[in-house]
C-alpha cells in the first residue's frame, strides 16, 4: 500500500497508509484542505480528493404523493386500517380466552393500508397503474 506524506500550512508529516489517512479524516484529525503526496505524483494534491465521492440513488419520481387510490383518486401516502373492534377484543380476552386469542390473531393478519378518504387499497404511484392514475 502506497505510503502517503501529509502537509499542513507548509509543515510536512510523517508517511500513513491510505487507509489511516481516510480514517483520520473522518476523525478531522487530518484536514479535507491538507495536502497529501505519495511517490510518483507531480504535486500535492488535497486530502478532500481521498474521500469517494457519494453515490447518488435513484429516488422513484413521486411528485404528488408514494401512492394513489383507484376508487376516489387521491394521491398521498396510505393509513393503516385494523378492521373489527377493539372493544370486542377485549371483552374476548376477559371472558373467553381462546375466542379473544383467534380474533386478535384476525385482525392483526386483516391490517391492511389504505385511501385515507375511502378506506380502499391503495396503489403506488410508481407502478404502471399508479401513473395512469396519475395522469
Amino acid at each position: 500500500m502506497a505510503q502517503l506524506q501529509i502537509s499542513r500550512d507548509g509543515q510536512h508529516y510523517g508517511s500513513y497508509d491510505e487507509e489511516d489517512v481516510r480514517h483520520y479524516l473522518q476523525q478531522n484529525q487530518i484536514l479535507l484542505t491538507d495536502q497529501y503526496w505519495t511517490e510518483g505524483m507531480e504535486d500535492w494534491q488535497p486530502c478532500s480528493a481521498l474521500i469517494p465521492p457519494p453515490i447518488p440513488t435513484a429516488t422513484p419520481s413521486r411528485a404528488r404523493g408514494s401512492h394513489v387510490c383507484p376508487s376516489c383518486g387521491v394521491s398521498g401516502s396510505p393509513v393503516s386500517h385494523t378492521p373489527g373492534s377493539m372493544a370486542v377484543e377485549l371483552v374476548l380476552w376477559l371472558f373467553f380466552i381462546v375466542p379473544g386469542l383467534i380474533y386478535s390473531c384476525w385482525r392483526l393478519c386483516a391490517r391492511r393500508n389504505v385511501c385515507p378518504a375511502c378506506k380502499n387499497p391503495m396503489i403506488p404511484s410508481n407502478t404502471p397503474l399508479g401513473q395512469n392514475l396519475l395522469k
